[in-house]
């Protein structure tokens, strides 16, 4: 077992005493703009205020064009950096009546960049939902896998932090889910879909692959996913995700693998004081079976993974002259190791990563944002590498 140290814990000790109002937060699925106004962030959720009129149809646009460049890699290299459009989504609901209304929302991603040969087009989400009351409500279709439940929208940095990206991001699949909440501050969710496919896993990017990210879903492994979350007007907010997933067959090969599966916990918690914001992730995952996958497929994919990360986010949006303006910046510390445990190959210790992220925000209008981070990557085999990130994200 690895020792995990996490370097941040001096900068929470100091910003305890600080009162000052923080950065809010947006759900899962709204576009990664910058955080809400006070005033739009009140007790009553945004989904209660959604279903008291809701339009008979409705749709918007969202957008990110990326800048990525290598500014040190090994021996001091500096590759060329790099444009793509990352990301361009529709999404589109129709309300059949007050309790039933479908959904959908279509993506088109790295449409510059030439590794991806002009670009994948998927589908995102598609379901019927049907809302019993704001206590109880299900969803049938490609659905949210109910994961990465410590970040709510917002990206202080461009790319997606490794932890939630390769270990807990969430993703989409075939299937059903009930969701819902036990009271004023504690909501659930659950769903039965689609697996992960075991010829993907690697150590590399862990389950990313594995995922049924389009439209086409196998349904030769099934997986069940838990969540629990308290949130007090945004101010307080932890809970936990789990996962189960079946990775018996694949669906690139007739192989079968019987007894493998994929388990995965995750704890998280968000503090805001003042205009101070603090969040923290801790994950760990296991793959039963993973030996015979690996010599099968040769992945070489480690047998558990861990990550954890420790956020500070600051609001500066009061030293504008514009109230529609917000300015936010962001400090990141995480370690992730995506061979925390071998079994059948050696520990490869440049999967063992420690990462350190400062970003900016800058929203000058509701619907634009500007992004910039510098990044710090130290691996544990000492190679290290700094990476500069700019974007331009658009919504309406």
């Amino acid at each position: 077992m690895k020792k995990v140290v996490i370097e941040l814990i001096p900068v929470l000790l100091v910003i305890i005493g600080i009162s000052t109002v923080n950065v809010q937060a947006q759900d899962n699925d709204q576009p990664a703009t910058a955080e809400k106004t006070e005033n739009e962030t009140k007790k009553k959720s945004s989904e209660d205020q959604y279903y008291e009129k809701p339009a008979k149809f409705s749709y918007s646009f969202d957008g990110e064009i990326h800048y990525n460049d290598v500014v040190q890699d090994l021996n001091e290299a500096n590759p060329t950096g790099e444009l793509d459009f990352h990301k361009f989504a529709v999404k589109s609901s129709y309300y059949l009546s007050s309790a039933w209304s479908v959904a959908s929302k279509v993506i088109v991603e790295h449409s510059f960049d030439p590794n991806y040969d002009g670009g994948d087009v998927y589908v995102s989400n598609l379901y019927v939902k049907y809302k019993y009351s704001k206590k109880f409500y299900v969803t049938s279709g490609v659905i949210s896998v109910p994961t990465s439940g410590g970040k709510k929208g917002f990206y202080g940095t461009v790319e997606l932090s490794p932890v939630e990206k390769y270990l807990s991001y969430a993703w989409r699949e075939a299937g059903i889910g009930v969701a819902g909440s036990l009271n004023d501050n504690i909501s659930y969710k659950a769903t039965l879909t689609s697996g992960l496919d075991p010829y993907e896993l690697s150590s590399k990017s862990v389950i990313y692959s594995a995922r049924n990210h389009d439209f086409f879903a196998s349904l030769n492994n099934v997986a069940t996913g838990v969540q629990l979350v308290y949130d007090n007007d945004y101010d307080v907010r932890f809970g936990f995700s789990a996962l189960y997933s079946g990775l018996n067959k694949s669906g690139e090969s007739s192989e079968t693998f019987d007894g493998a599966n994929y388990t995965f916990g995750e704890v998280f918690g968000a503090y805001k004081i003042g205009y101070v914001g603090t969040r923290a992730v801790a994950t760990f995952s296991s793959i039963q079976g993973i030996e015979e996958i690996n010599e099968v497929f040769h992945n070489k994919a480690g047998s558990a993974h861990a990550g954890a990360l420790f956020e500070v986010s600051y609001d500066f949006s009061r030293f504008l002259n514009n109230d529609s303006q917000h300015l936010y910046t962001i400090l990141r510390s995480e370690y992730y190791d995506s061979q925390f445990r071998t079994t059948g190959i050696s520990d490869n210790s440049k999967y063992e990563h420690y990462d350190y992220s400062l970003g900016i925000v800058y929203q000058p209008i509701k619907s634009l944002e500007i992004k910039a981070d510098y990044q710090i990557q130290r691996f544990g085999d000492k190679y290290s590498s700094q990476l500069f990130d700019l974007s331009l994200g658009f919504h309406f």
